[in-house]
């Protein structure tokens, strides 16, 4: 095979020159999937808040919270943030008894050892963050009470 047109993948051997293969359209784009994932195309969080004025899921059927649950755990899982940082941004959404019993479910239902593990770490990790905010906010609360309990007794004494 003797050619005259030159290619990316082309190579000479002494007799001969191979192709072995060209491109239709070099002007076309080529776009990777951290563009994809860059983009809002992920971004199904909508789904996830419950409008508080519709009882139930909010009108969303339960293929659409599945659908809705599965991105949002790529988003957690496929992130290239640290995933404790997603966990705090999305802690609403996190922190969602729905979500977390899907999770379990999830976590149960898994039959790859590897992902089980991954998923059972990120759970851990989830309830881990949860535990550690509501420790933070109870301090957080104490210590006002303190404040003005501090504040009440000084007013006392200058009076």
């Amino acid at each position: 095979l003797t050619a005259h047109s030159t290619s990316a993948f082309t190579f000479s051997t002494p007799s001969r020159t191979i192709r072995r293969c060209t491109f239709s359209n070099p002007a076309s784009p080529l776009f990777g999937i951290m563009d994809e994932v860059n983009s809002d195309a992920f971004n199904l969080s909508d789904l996830l808040k419950q409008d508080d004025s519709v009882s139930g899921n909010g009108g969303v059927t339960t293929d659409e919270m599945e659908k809705a649950y599965e991105m949002f755990l790529g988003q957690l899982v496929f992130s290239t943030n640290d995933p404790r940082i997603d966990i705090m941004e999305n802690y609403d959404l996190v922190v969602d008894p729905q979500w977390l019993s899907w999770l379990d479910r999830k976590i149960s239902s898994c039959t790859d050892v590897e992902e089980k593990m991954a998923l059972r770490d990120l759970n851990n990790m989830i309830l881990d963050i949860k535990k550690r905010v509501e420790l933070s906010k109870a301090q957080e609360e104490r210590a006002a009470k303190e404040a003005e309990e501090a504040e009440l007794q000084r007013i006392a004494a200058a009076e």
